[in-house]
């Protein structure tokens, strides 16, 4: 498999250390990952440096040179639903 790089950004409508505390803690990640991770496992740890986690990801598309070309693109729209996914858990537990 290819190495893939990708990076997204986004204002998250909550206080940054509260965004950090979910970013943090990985067992709050399933509140708003993006449908196309799945399996998700926390193996150790659970928030901070040295947590160890599972996935799998599935981004449609295939190997070698469309790989490295389209799996970026891909990628980033998968952050992009991800951000708008914590910028929604974070405003509802700001209400609640």
């Amino acid at each position: 498999m290819a190495r893939v790089q990708a990076s997204a950004e986004r204002t998250v409508d909550a206080p940054a250390d509260e965004v950090y505390g979910y970013l943090a803690d990985m067992h709050q990640h399933p509140h708003f990952l993006s449908p196309a991770f799945s399996d998700f496992q926390v193996v150790e740890g659970g928030v901070g440096a040295g947590t160890v986690t599972t996935f799998a990801v599935t981004a449609g598309g295939i190997g070698g040179f469309f790989e490295k070309t389209f799996a970026p693109g891909a990628m980033r729209r998968l952050y992009l639903d991800e951000l708008d996914r914590l910028n929604t858990y974070a405003t509802q537990q700001q209400s609640s």
